[in-house]
């Protein structure tokens, strides 16, 4: 039993059919011989070499194309009939998205007389209504090409943080840098009123998963300072913000968003989907965090995102920080806010020795900052 075929010509040469009713006429012209056109010999030369050295495509799926040249060496006819390989559909979808790119480089026209689709060099589908299904296919084959190495994600990811950069240029590289585990990070920086921002990607191999992910730190001197001043220890950073890691904050940024977030990378569509949501979320909240009053929205608003104030006021490690800045940022609810994080929701969790210490610094610090801490707006 014969097998499908796909039917080629060079437009130039036999000309553009308005609709899949033309193709048997033109079928009929090109029984007159006619050698094929330089074009077209150039599309069977890329199609062998295509079979010969791309490995992601199965054997058995290009295998009709792999002595392609020397059997049409000797070809009369302007019109190459290319066998279709019997192997599964998705298989040989994916040699056939590479020869409709190659034909359409080269203004060649093709009729595949098993889908009965006309794949002009224009990228138009003809019957339109086949349209859908063939960006429905090429969908399907984006999703399920696998990333094989981590030198394949770092050369993806360096590719289109490039663009990204070049879309936030008040942003200035800091730091790149990959160590002896192939462990790869960029990381960027902008100075504002309050201190300084890092925004930095980070690519490492995370048991059996690629890891793609994102975080946001700000050094505020001025913040840090209060905390010195009033007698709290220095911190390393004044705000960490882990955008794949902090499972609840990932949630509500992809809501608010609209986009797509992977805790790993197995597929090579994922990681162009994972830098979009970084850069949506990273710099939505970036925004908030260039002046004080913004970030006193972040960490003592729900209004923005629920989990960072949740979670700012929730650790007796971290209620410092809201306070400091709901003072810096002349916030009316101060005092409420003062009242609140006396005993916040993980004061429960420690020893009794260890609630009278938190209730005493916290104490310390809301005199502090009522006595010697004035507003910046």
């Amino acid at each position: 039993m014969s097998h499908p075929f796909l039917y080629v010509w060079d437009a130039n040469q036999l000309g553009l059919p308005n609709g899949i009713e033309d193709v048997p006429q033109l079928l009929e012209k090109a029984e007159i011989e006619n050698p094929p056109s330089s074009a077209l010999k150039n599309f069977i030369e890329q199609l062998q070499g295509l079979a010969l050295y791309n490995k992601a495509l199965k054997l058995d799926a290009v295998a009709p194309y792999l002595q392609l040249v020397a059997q049409t060496a000797h070809h009369s006819y302007p019109v190459v009939a290319l066998e279709q390989a019997d192997v599964p559909e998705a298989q040989f979808l994916a040699v056939l998205a590479q020869i409709v790119t190659i034909a359409c480089q080269l203004n060649i026209v093709i009729y595949d007389d098993n889908r009965l689709i006309l794949f002009l060099p224009s990228g138009r589908i003809l019957p339109s209504q086949r349209a859908a299904w063939w960006i429905g296919a090429l969908d399907y084959l984006d999703d399920k090409e696998s990333v094989k190495d981590i030198d394949e994600v770092i050369q993806e990811v360096e590719s289109l943080v490039t663009d990204l950069w070049l879309r936030h240029p008040d942003y200035q590289k800091h730091e790149l840098k990959i160590n002896e585990y192939k462990e790869w990070t960029c990381k960027y920086k902008k100075e504002t009123s309050i201190g300084i921002q890092y925004i930095h990607i980070h690519i490492c191999m995370d048991r059996k998963e690629f890891s793609v992910s994102a975080g946001i730190n700000i050094v505020s001197p001025i913040i840090e300072n209060i905390c010195k001043e009033s007698g709290r220890d220095k911190p390393r950073k004044t705000l960490v913000v882990s955008l794949i890691h902090d499972e609840t904050l990932r949630e509500e940024l992809v809501k608010l968003t609209g986009c797509q977030a992977f805790t790993g990378i197995t597929e090579k569509s994922q990681i162009a989907k994972q830098l979009t949501y970084i850069e949506q979320a990273g710099f939505t909240l970036l925004k908030y965090m260039e002046d004080i009053q913004g970030l006193d929205q972040l960490l003592n608003s729900t209004t923005i995102i629920n989990s960072m104030m949740s979670r700012s006021h929730h650790s007796t490690q971290t209620t410092w920080l809201p306070l400091i800045v709901a003072r810096l940022a002349n916030n009316p609810h101060f005092e409420g806010i003062a009242q609140q994080l006396a005993t916040p929701a993980g004061l429960c969790k420690l020893s009794t020795e260890k609630q009278q210490e938190y209730q005493q610094q916290h104490n310390k610090l809301v005199s502090y900052l009522r006595d010697h801490v004035k507003p910046l707006v």
